[in-house]
């Protein structure tokens, strides 16, 4: 019974293995029978246990450590400077200056030139 799994089967088994191996419990499998079932059933099939080997459904989840997640704040939060108008604006070479508008106006207009003479 159940000899076939399809390829559909195989990619969302295979996302659900790390799943049932850390943190869907006893208490979280009881809660979704349908797919612990078909997961159970998923797992046992000589195909995935040749490409796998024999998965194992944690029996107590793994909880995060302390340290992940940002660090708690030990006085006051530090204010971010205020952004100007212009730092809005993505600006992938540096700060845009008077020297930098009028090279790109000598830069177009000798373009515009250049066009024109051909």
């Amino acid at each position: 019974m159940y000899d076939k799994i399809s390829l559909a089967d195989v990619y969302i088994g295979t996302c659900f293995i790390t799943c049932f191996q850390t943190i869907f419990d006893a208490g979280v499998r009881n809660a979704i029978p349908y797919l612990t079932k078909w997961f159970d059933r998923f797992s046992k099939h000589h195909a995935i246990i040749e490409t796998f080997g024999l998965i194992k459904m944690c029996q107590k989840a793994i909880k995060p450590s302390a340290a992940v997640g940002p660090p708690a704040a030990a006085g006051a939060k530090k204010e971010q400077p205020k952004k100007k108008d212009d730092d809005l604006e993505m600006d992938l070479f540096g700060d845009d200056n008077e020297d930098d508008k009028e090279a790109a106006k000598k830069a177009t207009e000798s373009a515009k030139k250049n066009n024109a003479k051909k």
